[in-house]
């Protein structure tokens, strides 16, 4: 007997999920595994099926009805009946209304829709040529730079003296600098101008170019 079209299309849906994302279809089952009850076998429910025809005879009919409309074994349907009817009573006892129930299902049908979409388009986004281009631009602006070539002793000597001729020039003029600001700071706080530097001053000439 043909499979329905419900469970055929479920299959293809997993299989297509698995080959797009092997690691995360496998997290998925063995989660499942580790939370999910361990399902009543078939011989279990067969046993519960003679019992059933004897002292239920239209209840059986109906089974064998489903059996042959559905194409489903007795065993699957009793099994979802089971746990629908389950699910039902726990329904109950909560005391929550139909009007309740289909809202909260609804909500959770469009969160789980919206969440797939989401993760759908993560993934279309990781595969993509762009993200794929981007990841290798990153990888080789992230590339170790390699050391500087030390200089020859001649163009050491050379450097080290100039920068002692830079820094004879910019000590003080930081200094002027530093007064100014300490002045200006003053002033603006309307406080007393501090004490300025007595020491060694060096002369300064700022030339102006035209």
């Amino acid at each position: 007997m043909a499979e329905p079209a419900e469970d055929v299309e479920k299959k293809v849906r997993k299989k297509k999920f698995e080959e797009a994302f092997p690691e995360s279809s496998k997290l998925l089952e063995e989660e499942e595994a580790a939370t999910s009850p361990p399902p009543l076998t078939e011989a279990k429910i067969n046993k519960m099926i003679g019992p059933l025809k004897r002292s239920r005879p239209e209840l059986y009919q109906q089974l064998e009805l489903l059996e042959r409309e559905t194409g489903r074994k007795k065993t699957l349907i009793v099994s979802e009946a089971l746990h629908h009817y389950l699910i039902e009573r726990k329904i109950i006892q909560s005391n929550i209304d139909l009007a309740t129930l289909y809202e909260a299902w609804s909500f959770l049908a469009d969160l789980q829709e919206h969440a797939i979409r989401n993760f759908l388009m993560l993934g279309r986004l990781v595969f993509s040529e762009e993200y794929q281009g981007m990841l290798e631009l990153s990888r080789a602006m992230q590339a170790p730079i390699p050391p500087p070539r030390r200089l020859p002793p001649k163009a050491r000597d050379i450097s080290e003296k100039l920068i002692e001729k830079v820094w004879k020039f910019a000590d003080p003029l930081i200094d002027w600098c530093m007064e100014q600001m300490m002045s200006n700071l003053a002033k603006a706080m309307n406080i007393k101008k501090p004490i300025q530097w007595k020491g060694e001053r060096i002369p300064v000439e700022i030339i102006e170019e035209e």
